[in-house]
């Protein structure tokens, strides 16, 4: 619309008004429908978020342990390595058998998802995640010489030997 000449008449006036109010109606009805479209996609992320496996769940709950655990030493970056770790699995601490939880499960997820390190595992369907820290926790014990290697990579191993991809 162009903005009206000082010597416009009423008659201008009016149509510009009469324009304007389209154009508004117009704009009301494109945010509504867009309103409706939006209040659809958050009902579909609503639904979604409640479809999340439980294994992703654990995986952010971990990743946030971790990240409250490296702001309470003084953000001071350590590497969990295999001895950490097997401490941590092996602890009668509750926040300490947690944390292990959520570290094997963020690797598993990892490995299952798009590999890690170049490993990719492929574990039978219904496998907890307890199961899984069993199995991590009897591999760090069996391979007590590999413990200097990065926690990652040692959980890797145990749940490759164990859940081979064929």
């Amino acid at each position: 619309m162009q903005g009206l000449s000082p010597w416009a008449t009423k008659a201008d006036v009016d149509a510009a008004r009469e324009e304007l109010k389209a154009d508004i109606a117009a704009l009301h009805a494109n945010l509504t429908a867009m309103h409706g479209d939006l209040r659809a996609v958050q009902a579909l992320l609503t639904e979604q978020n409640k479809r999340r496996p439980w294994r992703r769940r654990l995986f952010a709950a971990g990743v946030a342990l971790m990240a409250v655990m490296a702001a309470s030493t003084g953000a001071r970056s350590q590497v969990m390595d295999g001895n950490k770790l097997y401490d941590n699995c092996s602890s009668s601490r509750p926040e300490a058998n947690l944390f292990c939880r959520a570290y094997v499960a963020g690797i598993y997820d990892a490995t299952l998802e798009q590999g890690y390190i170049g490993v990719k595992v492929c574990a039978a369907e219904g496998v907890t995640v307890g199961e899984l820290e069993d199995l991590v926790s009897q591999y760090l014990a069996a391979h007590s010489a590999e413990r200097h290697l990065s926690g990652a990579s040692l959980v890797t191993r145990a749940l490759a030997e164990a859940y081979p991809c064929r």
